[in-house]
């Protein structure tokens, strides 16, 4: 979908280091990181993992990411995740200049991931998360800005390798399947974002 329709663009975000640097690639890699890309590369995992991310660029002041991947054998694999982003602080003032408080615009997602594994050849999985984004405000402002309702999506995903020895493998992912981002009211919805994040251009700014 063109940006200019969209919503909640800052879930194109990419998170982790390993999978930043590889892109839309990311999507048949394996490991804790696909949680946030494809939730079948955590099917094949056998141990806990624990991981925390923070970042910050021109888009965004500071994004931190939290993790938790637990293998339960035969039953699956199960993830929990959460991020929040804060985007750059501003002052609020009144018609007369004079500044009533500070704000920062920021996001939140919350969720769970499920992954099993298929025989050597095959994983899937599938992520149910919830979004909101929200104005914190300091000051006399905090009665200006209303707080968005939370916004729940999914994200699947499969893996296929032509060869359970081989390096090669494959992995498709739909990413932030769900109704319209709610902005205080359905006439306000957009819709969120589906597409290549490594496609531009993009402005993540809310």
């Amino acid at each position: 979908r063109a940006p200019t329709n969209s919503g909640a663009l800052d879930l194109l975000k990419p998170i982790g280091a390993r999978a930043t640097a590889m892109g839309a690639a990311y999507t048949a890699e394996q490991g804790g990181d696909a949680v946030w890309w494809n939730p079948a590369g955590i099917a094949r995992m056998t141990k806990p993992e624990f991981a925390l991310d923070h970042f910050a660029d021109v888009f965004v002041a500071s994004g931190d990411a939290i993790s938790l991947i637990l293998p339960a054998g035969a039953a699956g694999v199960f993830g929990m995740e959460a991020r929040l982003f804060n985007f750059d602080t501003t002052s609020t003032t009144t018609g007369t200049g004079e500044e009533i408080g500070i704000t920062t615009p920021r996001s939140i997602s919350i969720g769970a991931t499920y992954a099993a594994s298929f025989g050597p050849r095959f994983s899937a999985g599938l992520s149910l998360r919830f979004y909101q984004f929200n104005v914190a405000c300091s000051g006399a402002c905090a009665d200006i800005f209303a707080t968005d309702p939370f916004t729940g999506y999914l994200d699947a995903g499969l893996q296929f390798r032509p060869s359970p020895t081989g390096p090669v493998q494959f992995g498709v992912a739909l990413s932030n399947l769900g109704p319209n981002l709610q902005v205080h009211d359905k006439p306000k919805a957009d819709a969120l974002p589906a597409r290549d994040p490594s496609i531009g251009p993009w402005d993540l700014r809310p």
